[in-house]
């Protein structure tokens, strides 16, 4: 009995302590960086390939380019366009007739040049016969620096802006700070924003020019348009969708300890936070899941460059899908930053924490295993 009582198992204290904040925070960046970079080769190299060739995006394009001229046409037949020259009324060059358009109606309030140029009293007076949406529209927009003078019967550009602008159509002459920035505001606050609620009027009643329909053209330029713009959107969701599962799925199940590609390389752990076991095959679908919330933040910039940095913001719902996880990251963040523990959300909801290679060494040292 005295030889039993004195034997008692050696009792050995192990500390381990949890990643730090900023590897916790680097764990999950490396993962994303890793995930998006999957995603974007595969959509410019396989995905949307694969999809351009089976819609016919190419015949699609040139069909949208046609329409678009044909749509053009009636704008410049109608006197509410004007090109640089007769070689540039192609679809592609309707920005640059647009700015032409803009010097020209410009150049009639200020200099006095021809009264065609008055796009809007062309469309609301001579074609619509609708003096008061003509004002109206004017009105609406022009409330800011207030450009014109409505007194009389037809608006009037006010003295002081007919003086401020008039540099802009002498070669020899240059707009000061303060004319120019008025200048870029006629044109994008006042103008622009005119501009297109005609072009919204124009939509909505539709208007013609020799047997061509503005309406029935956009209607297949926005038709060609979505057809496209959905076929690139569902190839990112392709492309995101096979990274996510083979970084987050396939590489922990048939990889050492479940590990994602950013934990080999960093030399991290998952184990369960109350018995420090390594986590199991089944567990890693729950994991997955929460994987998927998090590492969607940057599949709006997966069609880059097919689609230039402007145009992505409009396909389907990889904007929200963005935000959405972005916004899951940045309260994980905020777990990671005041939890004593260092564990994000996901840490949180399965339960598990993340520890260096060499704290579970540790571990299986302080258990008799050799490692």
């Amino acid at each position: 009995m005295e030889m039993a009582d004195s034997l008692e198992k050696e009792k050995k204290t192990v500390d381990i302590f949890p990643l730090g904040k900023g590897k916790r925070v680097l764990v999950y960046l490396c993962d994303l960086i890793i995930n998006f970079a999957l995603a974007f080769f595969l959509f410019n190299i396989a995905v949307f390939p694969s999809a351009r060739s089976i819609i016919h995006v190419d015949e699609k394009t040139s069909e949208i380019a046609s329409f678009g001229t044909k749509r053009d046409s009636v704008l410049y037949g109608n006197n509410l366009l004007f090109a640089v020259d007769e070689e540039k009324k192609a679809s592609a060059y309707f920005n640059g007739s647009l700015t032409n358009t803009f010097t020209r109606y410009s150049s009639y309030f200020v200099n006095d040049a021809s009264s065609d140029y008055d796009v809007f009293h062309n469309y609301y007076i001579t074609i619509k016969n609708d003096a008061s949406s003509y004002i109206s529209v004017m009105k609406s927009n022009d409330k800011d620096l207030s450009f014109f003078d409505y007194s009389g019967s037809s608006p009037v550009l006010k003295d002081t802006y007919k003086k401020e602008f008039k540099p802009a159509f002498d070669s020899k002459d240059s707009l000061g700070d303060t004319a120019k920035s008025h200048y870029e505001s006629f044109q994008n606050n006042f103008f622009l924003q005119c501009y297109y609620d005609m072009l919204g009027d124009i939509e909505k009643n539709d208007l013609t020019y020799g047997g061509v329909s503005y309406k029935t053209c956009q209607n297949h330029v926005n038709e060609l348009s979505n057809v496209i713009d959905n076929t690139i959107a569902v190839s990112s969701y392709i492309s995101e969708a096979m990274s996510i599962l083979l970084l987050f799925l396939l590489v922990p199940l048939l990889g050492k300890n479940s590990k994602t590609v950013a934990m080999l390389f960093m030399k991290v752990e998952r184990v369960n936070v109350y018995s420090l076991k390594l986590s199991r095959n089944r567990d890693v679908l729950l994991y997955f899941i929460y994987q998927v919330a998090l590492n969607l933040a940057l599949i709006l910039f997966v069609p880059l460059p097919t689609v230039s940095i402007n145009l992505v913001f409009g396909l389907g719902v990889l904007l929200p899908l963005s935000l959405i996880s972005l916004g899951l990251a940045v309260i994980s963040l905020f777990f990671v930053l005041f939890n004593s523990f260092n564990r994000s959300l996901s840490d949180i909801l399965t339960g598990t924490i993340l520890i260096t290679s060499d704290s579970l060494d540790e571990i299986y040292r302080s258990k008799g295993y050799k490692v």
